[in-house]
């Protein structure tokens, strides 16, 4: 696979699989029309194919980005930013921006808490969004065992948003 970033958000990981099916009629007409080897027609393909979901994921992480900036929450409390892999592939990474402190003077505020719940809200429904454009891989199941579509990547977005609404209710 080598196409996605291991895990690097602290909240939730999505990535594309770049591995795919060639579409024989294009890869025909590509070598037809360019006089490509068949190697350099997939090659192509497959370019094109990563273009297209990059350009989709950004789009639409400055949807979601534009959202939480319209709250004036702009990346106070969570970022989201495209990680390119190490080979041909790239991740959505999510991490948050405070930190729990039990019983500690810098604790959120009710009032902040309410914030962070709005943020991961739209951050689960863009998420799901490009999922059902793109993004096929997902953690948290990187160590133990991969899982990839969507119906696995809508679990772990829900698993992993709950995930960080039950450590913000745990730490108050």
């Amino acid at each position: 696979m080598g196409t996605i970033n291991y895990k690097s958000g602290d909240i939730i990981t999505l990535g594309l699989n770049t591995d795919f099916e060639v579409d024989e009629d294009v890869i025909n007409e590509l070598m037809e029309l360019n006089d490509f080897t068949r190697e350099d027609a997939e090659q192509y393909e497959r370019d094109m194919y990563q273009s297209d979901a990059q350009d989709i994921s950004q789009a639409i992480i400055d949807d979601i980005v534009d959202e939480i900036d319209r709250l004036g929450y702009f990346e106070t409390w969570v970022n989201i930013k495209l990680e390119y892999g190490y080979y041909d592939g790239f991740s959505v990474v999510v991490n948050k921006n405070y930190t729990l402190e039990k019983n500690k003077p810098w604790s959120l505020e009710d009032e902040d808490r309410k914030e962070i719940y709005n943020i991961l809200e739209i951050v689960r429904t863009g998420l799901k969004r490009l999922t059902d454009n793109y993004l096929d891989v997902c953690y948290p199941w990187w160590s133990t065992r991969f899982e990839e579509g969507r119906e696995a990547n809508y679990k772990a977005i829900d698993d992993a948003i709950n995930g960080a609404i039950e450590e913000i209710e745990e730490a108050v």
